[in-house]
């Protein structure tokens, strides 16, 4: 059976390519560009302006196979692995013919597949994604990804390009207010399951799966703000991807979700430990944090677990997973750039369950070691806040005081009479491990879990309440969601019969919230 023209000219131009013919059109960019434009449009018409309807199919069908040979040409010859190419092409006015092309309805899905490979290689440009964003691109791209739902390929190579295009504030934007989101969170959930009931692993090229990594990688890049960050968060993406870090997917699709959760965890909101909560992710994380899926997987579970102690009913709940000792390592082995894990390590000590395990990590002498040396850091202030968090614990007082704390102190306190402290702390405001101020020290971060907030005593059940939120009482919450004997921080708050249950709460013998409570 004869190959049909698109196929014959298809392997003719391959055949071409492979042996760098000279003489091949598709070598000229120019030629490329003059056939990119879809069939029909520069058809040639007889002298009296008419085409016959044989003439016609003819002209298309030929029409059809430069055009595809102009399409692999591009991708294979002008733009591969060349930034040069990428420029020559934006410059001669390739970019409008390519979007005009997958703008059209009655585009194939090979010829979709091959131009959105084109563009999304062509938008690791700057100035291309600057180009393709006043071109109206992005409206092109998200609309290609509602009208080809059930297609695997074209909606992984959409997403591709959307995760290219989102590099750009300005782009990310306009993917968010276009309606990308729900369609990127529909490519992932295409994987948000095992691929079958015998547990077997999915395959690397498995379709399903090379579309959620790349939806995965533009949602990382539309995690760029706090507002975006929240949206994301309100839209389930947070539990989308939290299944995808299993061990049963591929590297580098758990790799993508893992860089994604983490992003979303940064300056970790009430929203966001909701969503944690639900999602159940925080066990795989810590599976990861102890180090038994690798060293890259190991570090950034552990951050991502560190940004979640931002707040503090998640706080007990990473402090059960044993990554305490793991922050103390990581401030010690280089404080200036564990600014993430220091500020957890510090954070970790406004709950008395994990003040415990702060201690025994050999917590207060990284402190104490991080005060010494870098008394100007934005962190330094939280690093004495955590001390002044063990002012009932007689014992850890007693080591802080022979660690050397109250001449530090000392010295604080005149630098601050002198007026001294503003000035230079702006100065060490570089080696803040590249953290915004508001992430370094957001107010929410100083509120204990075992404490009520300001105004959580004064409503309308008054008395009720006023037992239910001692400090006393908020402790020993902490200590039960460490446990495990709850399942939540509100557990014991939303449930009508308090006294009733806590008689039938079992306690370890091993374990017991005695002696991490708060002194009076």
């Amino acid at each position: 059976m004869a190959a049909s023209p698109v196929q014959g000219e298809w392997k003719q131009s391959r055949t071409s390519s492979r042996e760098g013919h000279p003489s091949s059109p598709e070598s000229s960019l120019t030629w490329c560009l003059a056939h990119l434009s879809r069939p029909g449009s520069g058809a040639e018409h007889n002298g009296h302006g008419k085409v016959d309807s044989g003439g016609g199919r003819d002209l298309d069908k030929r029409s059809r196979a430069s055009q595809w040979r102009a399409l692999v040409a591009i991708r294979t010859q002008h733009i591969k692995g060349d930034k040069a190419g990428i420029t020559r092409f934006r410059t001669q006015g390739g970019l409008q013919p390519l979007l005009d092309l997958l703008k059209h309805p009655d585009c194939s899905r090979k010829t979709l597949d091959l131009a959105l490979s084109i563009l999304a290689n062509c938008c690791t440009e700057l100035e291309t994604r600057i180009e393709v964003r006043k071109l109206d691109g992005i409206n092109i791209v998200v609309e290609i990804l509602k009208r080809n739902v059930a297609l695997e390929t074209v909606q992984n190579r959409a997403a591709r390009a959307l995760g290219n295009l989102a590099m750009d504030p300005e782009s990310s934007a306009l993917i968010h207010s276009a309606g990308g989101v729900p369609l990127l969170l529909l490519c992932v959930s295409l994987s948000s399951g095992p691929s079958s009931p015998t547990g077997a692993p999915p395959k690397d090229t498995c379709p399903k799966l090379e579309c959620a990594q790349s939806a995965a990688r533009a949602l990382l890049y539309l995690s760029d703000t706090p507002s975006n960050r929240l949206s994301l968060l309100t839209q389930g993406t947070l539990s989308a991807l939290a299944p995808l870090i299993a061990p049963e997917y591929p590297l580098g699709l758990r790799r993508a979700a893992l860089r994604t959760l983490h992003e979303l965890t940064r300056g970790c909101g009430v929203e966001c430990a909701r969503e944690v909560s639900r999602s159940g992710v925080l066990a795989q994380l810590g599976v990861m944090a102890s180090g038994e899926s690798g060293k890259p997987f190991e570090e950034l579970a552990l951050k991502t677990l560190a940004n979640m102690c931002s707040q503090g009913c998640m706080r007990p709940l990473v402090g059960s997973l044993g990554v305490i000792q793991k922050f103390t390592e990581e401030v010690k082995r280089d404080p200036l750039k564990s600014g993430v894990f220091l500020k957890a390590l510090c954070l970790c000590c406004k709950e008395a369950v994990n003040r415990a395990k702060v201690k025994e990590s050999g917590g207060l002498e990284v402190l104490i070691g991080f005060l010494a040396a870098h008394q100007s850091h934005p962190l330094s202030r939280l690093a004495i806040l955590a001390c002044v968090d063990f002012v009932f614990d007689e014992s850890a007082m007693e080591q802080l005081q022979e660690l050397g704390l109250v001449p530090l102190l000392v010295t604080r306190l005149v630098e601050l009479t002198r007026g001294e402290e503003q000035s230079v702390e702006k100065m060490d405001v570089s080696i803040s491990s590249n953290m915004s101020p508001t992430e370094l020290l957001p107010s929410s971060c100083f509120e204990s879990f075992d404490f009520p907030p300001p105004e959580g005593c004064k409503k309308e059940e008054a008395g009720r309440e006023q037992g239910l939120c001692s400090s006393s009482f908020l402790s020993l919450r902490s200590w039960l969601v460490s446990e495990g004997l709850i399942s939540s921080e509100g557990d014991l708050l939303d449930s009508s019969g308090v006294e009733g249950e806590w008689g039938s709460l079992q306690i370890p013998p091993s374990s017991s919230p005695s002696n991490l409570l708060p002194k009076p």
